[in-house]
C-alpha cells in the first residue's frame, strides 16, 4: 500500500479503502511521516472482525530518515494474529516484548496460523528453538538471530527427532556455536527439516575449527550434506584477525577439506566467489540444484614473498580442489596491473580444469576486467546445465575484455589454453577513467592464432591519448593480405582513410 505524497486521506476514507479488498493476503508498510498515520489508523480502527480477515503477510520498510518502530509493528501484528503465516520479530531490552516480561513464547502461541517466523533477538532474555516451535505447532519455518550471545539451540534432554514433523526449514544466526550444540544439531534436529542455515557471526572458520575441533566441524558438515538444501557461513567483522593460523596446512587447504565434507557425493555444479574486500567471510550452501562457495581471500592466498602466487589446496589433504568450480568470479579491490591479470588469467587456466564461466574483475580504477565464457551472448552470465565430462578448454569460447588490451603474453596464455575460441571483445567502460600510460606506443592484437574466430570487437577509445587523439591511427591486417587504416576525426568518430597511409610515425596502433 503506497499513497502519494499529495493525497492524503483522512481516517474515514482510508477505513473505506479496505472494504473494498475484502481478499487482501499482503501489504506492505512504509514508515515516512505521512504513513506513519495511516499505521496507526491501521492498528486502532480497523475491526480485524470484519475487515482483512484474509490478511497473511505485512511486509515492513523503512526509508533512509525514519527508523523502523519495532514495537508499533509487533502490535500490528497481534491485532491480525488471527489470519498471519507470516511475521518478522525485533526483540530489544527496551521493547514490547520485553514489557511482557520476555514472554515471547506466550506471544507466539496466540498466533495460529503462524508458519514462518523470522525472529532477531538482540535481548538479554534467551528463548530456544525447542520453546518456539513447542508454542507455534503450524510452523514450518524459523529463522533466528541472536548476535549477541550464544544461547542453547534445543531445551537439553528433549528428544525433537519425532516433535512437530511439519517444520522444514530452520535458519539460525548466533555468535558462536560450540561443540556441545554440534551435537544437539545432529541428535535433536527434526527429520522432517528439508533447510538447515547456520551462520556464525563473531568468529571465523579457522579460530571456530581451533575451538570445536575438525572432527566436530566435519561430522557437522557431514550430516548437513545429507539434507535437501543446507548452507554454513562464517561472517565476522570486516577487521576480523584469525587468532589460531594452522601452520601444517594453508587456508585454502582447510577450507577444501570442510567443503568436502559439506559437498559429499554430489554432481551439482558449483559456482563461487572469490574476493578480497571480505577476507574473513566463507560460506557453503547448496540449495538442492547447485553448489555456491563464497571464499574471503587474504593476502597469504594470494602472494608469496610480495610476488602472485595463488594458494592452491593441498589435495592430499583436501580431498577435493579447485577442479569442482564450474563457475568462477573473482574480486579484486586491491590495486592490479595489466601483468597482474596476466598472471591471475594463468592462474585460472592452469588450476580450474572444470570451469564454464570466469569473471575477474578488478574493484578499483581503471577497473581491469575480462570475462570467459562459453556463450556468444554478451550479457549471459552462467550455464543453465552442468555436465561433468567437459574440460576447460571445451566449455570456454568467448573472451571478453574490460578496460585494457591484451599484451602478447595474454594472446599466448589464451591461444595455448583455449582452441576453439570464436569471439573476442575489447571494451572500454567510461567510468573508469581510463589513462593509458602506454598511449604514446603501437599496439598490437595479434588474432591469427584463433583459427575458429568469427567475432572481434574493439573499443577504438582503449587507444586515445588525451593529448594527441586527432593523430590516432588503427590498422587492421587480415589473414589474406589485405589491410584497413582508420583515423580519428575531429568529432571524435573514426573513418577508413586510403591504404597509402604516413609512415614513420609514432601513434598508438592496433593491429
Amino acid at each position: 500500500m503506497y499513497c502519494h505524497s499529495r493525497i492524503t486521506l483522512t481516517k474515514q476514507e482510508f477505513l473505506l479503502f479496505f472494504t473494498y479488498f475484502p481478499n487482501l493476503k499482503k501489504i506492505k508498510i512504509r514508515t515516512d511521516t505521512t504513513e506513519s498515520e495511516y499505521t496507526k489508523y491501521f492498528l486502532r480502527d480497523i475491526d480485524t472482525s470484519k475487515h482483512l480477515t484474509r490478511l497473511e503477510n505485512i511486509i515492513l520498510e523503512n526509508d533512509s530518515f525514519n527508523p523502523i518502530p519495532y514495537d508499533l509493528y509487533c502490535s500490528i501484528y497481534y491485532n491480525f494474529r488471527a489470519s498471519l503465516s507470516q511475521i518478522s520479530l525485533h526483540h530489544k531490552d527496551k521493547s514490547v516484548l520485553s514489557s511482557r516480561n520476555g514472554d515471547v513464547v506466550k506471544y507466539l502461541s496466540e498466533f495460529l496460523k503462524l508458519t514462518h517466523l523470522t525472529y532477531d533477538n538482540n535481548s538479554e532474555y534467551n528463548v530456544t528453538v525447542y520453546e518456539i516451535r513447542d508454542a507455534c505447532l503450524s510452523l514450518t519455518s524459523v529463522k533466528i538471530d541472536i548476535p549477541n550471545t550464544i544461547p542453547p539451540l534445543f531445551q537439553i534432554g528433549s528428544n525433537m527427532l519425532y516433535r512437530h514433523s511439519n517444520s522444514k526449514e530452520l535458519s539460525v544466526s548466533f555468535a558462536n556455536i560450540s561443540a556441545n550444540y554440534i551435537e544437539y544439531i545432529i541428535k535433536y534436529l527434526p527429520k522432517s527439516i528439508e533447510s538447515l542455515d547456520i551462520t556464525i557471526i563473531r568468529i571465523d572458520l579457522y579460530d571456530w575449527i581451533y575451538e570445536v575441533g575438525i572432527d566436530n566441524v566435519l561430522k557437522l558438515t557431514e550430516f548437513m550434506n545429507t539434507l535437501p538444501r543446507a548452507s554454513l557461513s562464517w561472517s565476522p567483522e570486516v577487521y576480523y584477525k584469525t587468532q589460531q593460523e594452522n601452520p601444517d596446512e594453508s587456508n585454502m587447504t582447510t577450507f577444501f577439506k570442510v567443503l568436502n565434507a559439506f559437498k559429499g557425493d554430489k554432481k551439482a555444479r558449483c559456482d563461487a566467489i572469490f574476493s578480497d574486500s571480505l577476507p574473513s567471510c566463507i560460506s557453503m550452501t547448496f540449495s538442492g540444484r547447485n553448489l555456491r562457495i563464497v571464499y574471503g581471500l587474504r593476502y597469504t592466498d594470494l602472494y608469496d614473498d610480495r610476488s602472485f602466487q595463488f594458494s592452491v589446496p593441498d589435495r592430499n589433504v583436501s580431498i577435493i580442489g579447485l577442479e569442482v568450480i564450474n563457475n568462477l568470479v573473482f574480486d579484486i579491490y586491491i590495486r592490479i596491473d595489466i601483468e597482474l591479470a596476466c598472471e591471475s588469467l594463468k592462474c585460472f587456466l592452469t588450476n580450474f580444469q572444470r570451469l564454464q564461466l570466469v569473471e575477474f574483475k578488478c574493484m578499483r580504477l581503471p577497473s581491469h576486467g575480462f570475462t570467459l565464457t562459453g556463450c556468444m551472448d554478451y550479457f549471459y552470465k552462467g550455464q543453465e546445465d552442468y555436465d561433468p565430462s567437459t574440460v576447460l578448454r571445451e566449455n570456454l569460447k568467448i573472451v571478453k575484455l574490460k578496460n585494457f588490451i591484451p599484451s602478447k603474453e595474454f594472446i599466448d596464455l589464451l591461444s595455448y589454453h583455449l582452441t576453439n575460441v570464436q569471439g573476442f571483445t575489447c571494451r572500454f567502460e567510461r567510468s573508469a577513467q581510463l589513462r593509458n600510460a602506454r598511449a604514446s606506443r603501437d599496439y598490437e592484437v595479434d588474432l591469427t592464432r584463433f583459427k575458429s574466430l568469427q567475432l572481434f570487437y574493439f573499443d577504438t577509445r582503449l587507444v586515445l591519448n588525451d593529448s594527441k587523439t586527432e593523430s590516432c591511427f588503427i590498422k587492421f591486417e587480415y589473414t589474406d593480405g589485405k589491410e584497413n587504416y582508420y583515423q580519428l576525426t575531429e568529432n571524435g568518430m573514426f573513418k577508413r582513410i586510403p591504404f597509402e597511409a604516413p609512415h614513420n610515425r609514432t601513434d598508438p596502433t592496433v593491429q
